[in-house]
């Protein structure tokens, strides 16, 4: 029997060349603390994760000299997320989705509780997609293996519920949206002011660049939150730089609602 296809926001990974102090700083300005962490020693990398609902916030950091993450930083000079991370029912058919696309694998595994694939950002444009598929998580508040055993005893909704979207500045917002709305298999929608899918849980927003010499990125989340403004006074207190309705940190705004 074939699973109903899905595709969900699931996660949001930050790099950063500190991970004890954003991960300090996060945890106070949003009165989480860490559901996991680990040493990803494929990667040269270490991480933390946050639960964030049923979705999830990660800090990855390398550990060892000239990883991807030292690369992307570099790159970018630390603006835009590392990855978006997102839940299916099958991800060889997102990679003969993407195949077809012409967005190669750079990694795949297949594991007894979770298979996940990686696709080429050249050619995804924006940052690194991530699809995975965890057995026995078919809901979003089931098991995740990244997050561990527990990661549900985590979540601490006092001031911030969930990952509502991810948003993203590019060149060409209709463009874009196009190609990541045949990579995860749902409609575009386009407006004067930007484009947009919906995923069986989330939406992705497509915007355009501020500024000829901003770079095409991962810019930003949207955040259900229940206290806006305590939000904003810690992140203030943390020394993050702080808007209206948001704080920015590793690259990429949070935006509140």
């Amino acid at each position: 029997m074939t699973a109903q296809p899905y595709t969900r926001l699931r996660q949001v990974c930050l790099a950063t060349l500190d991970l004890h102090k954003h991960e300090t700083a996060l945890s106070r300005i949003l009165d989480i603390q860490p559901c996991h962490k680990s040493k990803l020693d494929e990667f040269g990398l270490e991480n933390s994760l946050f639960a964030i609902g049923g979705s999830f916030i990660e800090l990855v950091a390398p550990i060892q000299e000239n990883t991807a993450v030292h690369r992307f930083l570099d790159r970018t000079g630390g603006i835009g997320g590392y990855m978006a991370i997102f839940d299916c029912e099958n991800t060889q058919i997102k990679k003969e989705t993407a195949l077809r696309l012409g967005i190669p694998p750079v990694h795949e595994r297949e594991g007894a509780s979770a298979d996940l694939l990686q696709l080429n950002p050249k050619a995804t444009g924006l940052t690194l997609v991530e699809f995975d598929h965890h057995k026995g998580g078919t809901d979003r508040f089931d098991a995740y293996e990244w997050a561990g055993d527990t990661w549900q005893d985590y979540i601490n909704q006092t001031v911030i519920e969930d990952i509502a979207a991810f948003t993203f500045q590019c060149t060409d917002p209709k463009e874009k949206a196009n190609l990541w709305a045949a990579l995860t298999g749902k409609a575009a929608e386009h407006s004067v002011t930007e484009s947009r899918i919906a995923l069986d849980y989330g939406d992705l927003f497509f915007t355009a660049k501020k500024g000829a010499n901003a770079p095409e990125c991962f810019s930003g989340l949207r955040i259900k939150t229940t206290n806006k403004s305590s939000i904003l006074k810690r992140a203030t207190a943390e020394g993050y730089e702080v808007t209206e309705n948001g704080f920015g940190i590793c690259g990429v705004e949070f935006e509140l609602s």
